[in-house]
């Protein structure tokens, strides 16, 4: 939660954040974190247009689960994709 506020308060550009209890640095950078947020608000949105319109009784968890499969089929065909031109190369 802290490092989520410090790369907002930078506005995350490519800044390292030094983590003292597992001694390693890790970078962030501003085009990951934002794809990230993008997928997860089209995930949100898609699975509640979905569940409104061929489930109307859906509960919080089946909206909750439909979101979360959304989203890792989004990195899934990322990684296929980038795999794919990757291999043509």
């Amino acid at each position: 939660m802290v490092i989520l506020l410090k790369i907002i308060q930078t506005g995350c550009y490519g800044m390292k954040i030094f983590s003292s209890q597992a001694l390693f640095f890790k970078v962030f950078t501003c085009e990951k974190f934002f794809i990230f947020i993008i997928r997860a608000i089209f995930s949100v949105v898609f699975s509640l247009i979905i569940t409104k319109f061929f489930y109307t009784d859906a509960t919080f968890a089946y909206c909750t689960g439909l979101c979360i499969f959304f989203l890792a089929m989004a990195y899934v065909f990322d990684f296929l994709r980038k795999k794919k031109t990757d291999s043509q190369l």
